[in-house]
């Protein structure tokens, strides 16, 4: 088993255990587009501002999780960051996902306010911001590129 999976299975097990209301699924679900911008930080020079979309799936194996396809608009195109399976975390009212790879080691964390959401990318363990994240929900869903 994974870090990334005991640290899932430990989070839905709390919920359970402290009788936690479903995780707000509905509130995530769906299209989102803005801008992921770059906190300017000498820490962290390749970072570049982006304009996003994110689409947002239910994972109905999964109670506490979604997983939010991420691209990023390049001349008018959509191009694929790569997916996120994140987590609800009851006690911040986020969604998160934590990333490790052999270069990086950061949280993502969204919140969601109606049709607004809002982000931010810290590095590990120093929670150093390295993005914020504003997006709106589209008026509609247009499908995720790879089917639903």
């Amino acid at each position: 088993m994974t870090a990334r999976t005991a640290l899932h299975l430990a989070i839905a097990a709390a919920l359970v255990a402290a009788g936690g209301a479903a995780a707000p699924k509905a509130e995530i679900l769906g299209t989102w587009s803005g801008a992921s911008v770059c906190v300017k930080s000498p820490d962290f020079p390749s970072c570049t501002d982006e304009v996003v979309v994110y689409e947002v799936r239910d994972l109905p194996d999964k109670p506490g999780s979604v997983l939010m396809q991420a691209d990023k608009i390049v001349n008018g195109e959509r191009g694929n960051m790569g997916d996120l399976e994140l987590t609800y975390a009851a006690a911040d009212g986020a969604w998160t996902c934590e990333i490790a790879t052999p270069h990086a080691h950061a949280l993502w964390s969204f919140t969601v306010s109606a049709t607004k959401m809002t982000g931010t990318l810290v590095e590990l363990p120093s929670r150093k911001r390295i993005r914020d994240v504003s997006a709106e929900k589209t008026a509609h869903d247009s499908g995720s590129r790879r089917g639903a």
